[in-house]
């Protein structure tokens, strides 16, 4: 035990004496915080939306006026071809309403109206379609055009978050996303450190064993686990006003195991890799993709196909998010989340083993064999072109073959993420859990529950015979939606009199539950005009979806994930070549060599972006391939816009390792930057759903405009006509990030 706890003293005297790092430590984790509390946004609201109207009569001014009476659409003008506007990113919906419009409502004849939607973004164009009919049913219904009769009228209660506040949701899957991420990358680095300065020889000269060294690195993050855990969750309840809503005890003692999970988690990923820059990639890879795809972070886990679903079981948090919303919002208690401590404490035990019964590489030293295939070809036209240039990237080309931890880090993250991002993130919403009390058991009440569940939305897996029994499975989170269906439906059906019914929805995702009772409440009118033969509502929307008409979700995803990975891969190995040769004291060497400095600049990053325009066309392949993704545009035009996008990657990374002493402060700052960069790129959810200031941010973001280059050239088929602002302001990225990381570069070898 003694030994343990000197291990542990020793990790954080050398934690501690890196102020820096520790300030990054934890202000890294609350700037996560913000800005997945404040910009992460589900709920698509203020959708852009144009109006060709031929008519032009008080009635077709009042439907306009109806459609934008709501904070779902703002008016945006339309000038030129409908298609155009849409294709050019002004509106995401185009509403024509025809010459004849009022003239035939006037009369009792259904007008269609013909309604335009960028089918881009599948779970955004349902919202537009559900919220388009919902309006024009109500607005013919208010201005006493045509009167519907509800003989089934649905109650609507939302629990546990009646004001649909998106926070509540979102923060509390935070907090285990980013207590995930960064005791674990914290460890990983630290434990490779010691393998790469070669400090890990010391140790074995000692008596300390293998499960010491590992008890007493792991106890010293978890502490430092815990003081980030205690800094997240106050500044969240102060911040965001989220208090306990029950038994504190479950999130007490789940959050240190989950802690220790994570920390064993990144002691495995550090004795598995032999380079920080290595490590970084794994535990992005395996451990914060799957945090934030597969624990039901930004959407249900319920929503991820199978059997993909199946990995979900095996990622801790999880667990952990189960447990912080249920602490945060639900409020059940042990009755609920029970099982989440105990499965917590075998992650960890399981992370624990697998580590200690690999420490043993550690003592065998990996020598990294260069790989000579092809490199004589390249060393001749070295000596044929007798450049200073072709010897610098000569050695570079040789360095990244021999890397084979590096080849595959820059394969393997690219063929997972896309795989990952378009199985595993699904915003739409079908098999929602609905449970049943019946009490009136007539071919009615049958009739009403085959219509919520017919159409694959609404999945029933309880039937209760009290609505106190429903209530307790909503409160357990065992159903997402409860229906009661009192005794006298069927009698009031049948005597022309108003059935109610009640339908519990738990609200914890907001986003999830606006879709839920859109969908429920769309269903229980179409039933009701059924049952009372009613005539179809005289205004008839006409949907036709532009770009993706089958609504692929996939679609929406892949093309924005393409720049997340060059994003991500580029800054990371450039920052950590650059970063390595200080380190290891090469960089000096290359100052006594003749060469110029911008031929030792320009011979680091040639092979860099050769393997990532690699990655480029291998990503292009499985989204092709896997995904059926289509290719509409220009592909030169492509392909010299994702070399922009690389340069700018690049660039970040030489100029974070410029400004960097050592490894580790590096990979956190380069992980760091990534993320708000990736999140207010919209790659995940639409840049129009965040708030006002994060949309005006986003601008200064090159990841944005790679974005909708990347899907306006795959899915849209436009060209600079279009897309001449992003391309613009992509290049200007890739000039000013490109010379300050120069200067800087040539600073460091005067």
């Amino acid at each position: 035990m003694k030994r343990i706890l000197s291990q542990c003293m020793k990790e954080l005297v050398q934690f501690r004496r890196d102020r820096l790092t520790v300030a990054l430590a934890f202000a890294l984790p609350l700037a996560m915080l913000l800005l997945f509390g404040f910009a992460l946004r589900l709920e698509a609201k203020n959708i852009p939306l144009a109006i060709q109207d031929f008519d032009r009569t008080p009635t077709s001014r009042a439907y306009i006026e109806r459609l934008f009476a709501t904070n779902q659409f703002h008016p945006t003008s339309l000038h030129g071809k409908p298609e155009e506007v849409i294709a050019s990113g002004q509106a995401k919906a185009v509403v024509i309403i025809p010459p004849d419009f009022s003239r035939n409502i006037n009369a009792g004849k259904p007008s269609s109206i013909q309604v335009l939607i960028d089918g881009t973004d599948g779970n955004n164009a349902r919202v537009i379609q559900n919220s388009i009919r919902a309006t024009t049913r109500f607005f013919l219904q208010t201005s006493g055009l045509q009167s519907f009769t509800n003989p089934v009228i649905p109650r609507i209660r939302l629990w546990f978050n009646p004001g649909r506040k998106e926070s509540l949701y979102i923060v509390p899957g935070a907090y285990a996303v980013i207590l995930w991420i960064f005791p674990s990358l914290l460890m990983a680095i630290a434990m490779v450190r010691e393998k790469e300065q070669g400090t890990i020889l010391q140790v074995y000269t000692t008596s300390m064993s293998a499960t010491e060294l590992l008890l007493g690195k792991g106890l010293a993050y978890l502490i430092i686990g815990l003081g980030q855990a205690i800094f997240l969750l106050l500044l969240g309840s102060l911040i965001f006003g989220l208090g306990l809503a029950g038994d504190p005890t479950p999130l007490l003692i789940g959050t240190p195991l989950f802690l220790s999970a994570a920390v064993m988690f990144g002691l495995l990923m550090g004795v598995r890799t032999n380079t920080q820059s290595a490590v970084v990639q794994a535990v992005a890879t395996i451990g914060f993709l799957t945090a934030f795809l597969l624990s039901g972070f930004i959407y249900p886990v319920e929503n991820i196909p199978f059997p993909l679903s199946l990995i979900s079981y095996f990622v801790p948090a999880r667990y952990y998010i189960e447990l912080t919303r249920d602490a945060l919002v639900r409020g059940t208690g042990w009755a609920g989340v029970w099982y989440v401590p105990l499965v917590l404490l075998l992650f960890s035990g399981l992370f624990f083993a697998v580590a200690h019964r690999q420490i043993w590489r550690m003592q065998l030293p990996q020598t990294a064999r260069a790989t000579t295939t092809g490199v004589a070809d390249i060393k001749l036209i070295g000596r044929l072109l007798d450049s200073r240039f072709w010897s610098l990237a000569v050695k570079e080309i040789n360095q990244t073959l021999g890397n084979k931890q590096l080849i595959f880090m820059l394969i393997f993250p690219v063929t997972i993420q896309l795989l990952v991002f378009g199985f595993a993130l699904s915003p739409d919403v079908n098999n929602l859990k609905l449970g049943v009390v019946d009490y009136s058991k007539t071919p009615a009440s049958r009739e009403l529950i085959s219509a919520l569940t017919e159409n694959g939305i609404f999945v029933v897996k309880s039937y209760s015979n009290s609505q106190q029994e429903l209530g307790n499975l909503v409160r357990a989170g065992r159903i997402t939606t409860g229906l009661v269906i009192p005794p006298k439906f069927n009698h009031n059906l049948r005597s022309g009199q108003t059935a109610e019914i009640q339908i519990l929805i738990d609200a914890v995702d907001a986003n999830t539950t606006g879709i839920a009772s859109g969908y429920a409440a769309q269903i229980i009118n179409n039933y009701s005009q059924r049952q009372a033969n009613q005539s179809p509502p005289l205004i008839q929307p006409r949907v036709r979806f532009l770009y993706n008409p089958g609504l692929i979700s996939s679609w929406f995803f892949i093309p924005g994930v393409l720049g997340l990975v060059l994003t991500l891969m580029s800054s990371l190995v450039a920052a950590a070549t650059v970063v390595r040769e200080k380190e290891t004291g090469t960089l000096e060497q290359l100052l006594m060599t003749p060469a110029a400095d911008w031929e030792i600049l320009l011979a680091k990053v040639v092979p860099l972006f050769i393997l990532l325009i690699g990655d480029v066309l291998l990503a292009l392949g499985i989204a092709r391939l896997v995904f059926n993704l289509p290719f509409r545009g220009s592909f030169s035009l492509f392909m010299m816009l994702s070399g922009v996008s690389i340069f700018v990657g690049i660039s970040i990374g030489i100029l974070l390792a410029t400004v960097s002493p050592n490894q580790i402060r590096t990979q956190l700052t380069a992980f760091f930057i990534n993320m708000p960069v990736n999140t207010l790129s919209g790659t995940v959810t639409p840049i129009e759903t965040m708030p006002v200031f994060f949309q005006y941010l986003s601008w200064l973001n090159p990841l944005r405009h790679y974005v909708a280059i990347s899907r306006g050239l795959l899915l849209k088929g436009v060209g600079l006509e279009v897309l001449w602002l992003n391309a613009l302001a992509l290049l200007i990225f890739a000039i000013i990030l490109l010379g300050i990381s120069s200067h800087l570069f040539r600073r460091q070898l005067v």
